[in-house]
């Protein structure tokens, strides 16, 4: 059912972007820029509420669209509204709620949150490995010795974007004898 709303909504997205780019190229570059008008948070509320959106607390609902912003959340309200031309186009499925909208776009951020954890843990693994195998087969400063890449790897560049990196982040506070320290320290 989520794979079908997605799919839906990634249609309407792209008719959408159609449109725009329709009413981009049949207007000036001024008129472009004021597609849409200004609009308040208040007048959001009662934009959301013309097209079905049920809100309970219009406290909350202020204060996400306040610090999450309308367009942000938008793209969470896709799956949860209708296609269709017109009036139709953004009316939401009966009995939709704000909270809804807002549990969806926090799933998202947990899962994305989750994601780049486990893909640092998998970075971080990665090159501990890499630098205990290489060290123990070729001492602490294989990174420095361009036998130990493939050949076709442009070490030089590597050499020289990896001192690069380090003379640039003023955090970080590397000795200037970094090249004669093992990779592990």
């Amino acid at each position: 059912m989520m794979i079908g709303g997605l799919l839906e909504a990634t249609q309407n997205m792209q008719r959408d972007i159609t449109e725009i780019r329709r009413d981009i190229k049949d207007s000036d570059s001024r008129a472009a820029l004021s597609y849409e008008q200004s609009v308040s948070i208040a007048q959001q509320i009662a934009l959301l509420r013309t097209r079905g959106l049920v809100i309970g607390d219009e406290a909350k609902a202020s204060k996400y669209l306040k610090f999450i912003g309308y367009y942000r959340l938008s793209g969470y309200m896709l799956p949860f509204q209708s296609g269709g031309d017109g009036d139709q186009h953004h009316t939401f499925h009966a009995g939709t709620t704000f909270d809804q909208i807002l549990d969806l776009s926090s799933f998202d951020r947990k899962l994305r949150l989750l994601f780049l954890d486990a893909i640092e843990r998998i970075e971080i693994a990665i090159r501990a490995a890499v630098s205990t195998t290489m060290s123990l087969q070729h001492g602490p400063h294989w990174f420095l010795d361009s036998a130990n890449f493939e050949a076709g790897f442009d070490h030089a560049d590597f050499i020289r974007r990896a001192k690069n990196d380090i003379g640039h982040d003023e955090r970080l506070s590397f000795p200037a004898d970094w090249q004669e320290r093992p990779i592990w320290r």
